[in-house]
């Protein structure tokens, strides 16, 4: 079994099982931290709450959360109407429920688990110029730069054990818990038998109705000696399954430009997500992106 941790998570995936059938499972500490992110606005144990989550990878919904035996969604959504003037717009927090996965709540009774700086990916109005509820994506919210320097102080951290001689300091093996991606969790309870459940990244297999098998999906996995075994999701709400199955496609169009290097395939990927509306444009930026990148794009050649 591979395990991914590398984004784009479920293009990969996908890529993997179509061009060698290897058996792939992607992970990501998205769910885990959502359903955190809820017990924390709450003001519950994490561990009281039960959810059901599906989707994409950075768009994956809780669609049913339960507390105490009771659907748990009305209670949510009044905590957050009363919170609603502490909203932190832009920050990469994520014990704040940000403005746009909020709307998202209101309107569709689910929880994006991603926050606002994954769910803004898919909603491409969020990327013009103060096109985020009044701020610039990567500018003033979520800011790119500042995303390099964190990146580039947890780089040297990490140089910094890898050069470390002798008997490593305690405080490494006390680091941020989505660093493994369940991972840890899953091999205890696959070597100990416990049939615990982690949210991963498999082929849909019939699991939503509506999606094709290839597609793959990240849900509800039971954990155990056998091996993984998937969870079906035969409630899961159609209109998140229409929001899914738009990216869906795009992705499959995605996966087939890498396996086969087709630039047009490329080109429409791109066009039907939304961020490029000038196709003469949009082809000049593909012509640049593969010749930057053609030493590792042979199939581009």
């Amino acid at each position: 079994m591979l395990f991914n941790f590398a984004n784009p998570m479920t293009q990969i995936c996908q890529a993997v099982t179509q061009a060698t059938g290897y058996p792939i499972a992607g992970l990501c500490h998205g769910v885990p931290q959502g359903r955190r992110r809820v017990a924390k606005t709450m003001g519950v144990p994490e561990e009281e709450i039960s959810i059901s989550a599906a989707g994409l990878n950075h768009m994956v919904y809780i669609y049913d959360i339960r507390f105490e035996g009771r659907d748990y969604f009305p209670e949510v959504i009044d905590k957050l109407a009363q919170a609603a003037g502490k909203r932190v717009l832009g920050q990469n927090n994520d014990e704040v429920i940000g403005p746009l996965t909020e709307q998202f709540m209101r309107d569709y009774h689910t929880v994006v688990v991603s926050n606002d700086r994954h769910f803004a990916e898919f909603h491409a109005h969020c990327f013009e110029e103060k096109g985020y509820f009044g701020k610039t994506l990567g500018v003033d919210a979520f800011s790119f730069e500042d995303t390099i320097k964190e990146g580039d102080v947890e780089y040297e951290e990490t140089a910094k054990y890898a050069r470390w001689e002798g008997d490593l300091p305690d405080e490494v093996f006390f680091r941020e818990e989505g660093e493994q991606e369940q991972l840890t969790g899953i091999i205890d309870s696959m070597l100990y038998d416990k049939k615990n459940i982690f949210y991963i990244n498999l082929p849909n297999q019939g699991a939503i109705p509506a999606v094709n098998d290839r597609s793959v999906i990240e849900r509800d996995t039971v954990v155990s000696a056998a091996g993984l075994c998937p969870m079906a999701c035969p409630n899961y709400p159609m209109s998140l399954t229409g929001f899914i199955g738009v990216w869906l496609g795009i992705y499959d169009l995605m996966t087939q430009a890498a396996l086969t290097g087709n630039p047009q395939l490329m080109l429409d990927a791109m066009c039907a997500e939304g961020y490029i509306r000038n196709v003469k444009k949009g082809r000049e930026m593909v012509d640049e992106l593969i010749r930057a990148q053609i030493d590792y794009l042979p199939q581009f050649r």
